[in-house]
């Protein structure tokens, strides 16, 4: 029997923070992603979700709502930081075919009330 050479999984980049590099990781876990182009979209969107991490953070020390130069409350800025980046998240993950539901046998029970 041949033993075939296993891969190396591609080491997270460096200026991903923590939820990039889980997502960076479960994503090559799953998948074979050799690609530089590929990388280059996976990195990308590792580094969205950071952003929009961070835009979270600051909404929760800050609050939805903060006031605006007049005194009159307006939303916080990074919440539109964080749909962008949250955009742009779900955008490269399409591009890179990673938005296809799993195969049955890898998918958990369905809710009640849905169809199949």
């Amino acid at each position: 029997m041949n033993a075939m050479p296993k891969t190396a999984r591609p080491k997270s980049p460096a200026v991903l923070e923590k939820a990039g590099k889980a997502f960076w990781r479960a994503v090559n876990d799953e998948f074979s992603i050799e690609s530089d182009h590929q990388l280059r979209l996976l990195e990308h969107a590792a580094r969205m979700l950071d952003l929009a991490a961070a835009a979270r953070e600051i909404i929760a020390r800050d609050g939805l709502l903060v006031p605006g130069k007049t005194g009159a409350t307006r939303e916080n800025p990074a919440a539109a930081s964080e749909r962008q980046s949250m955009n742009a998240f779900r955008l490269t993950v399409r591009e890179l075919g990673l938005d296809i539901e799993p195969p049955a046998e890898h998918r958990g029970p369905r809710r009640p009330g849905t169809r199949n």
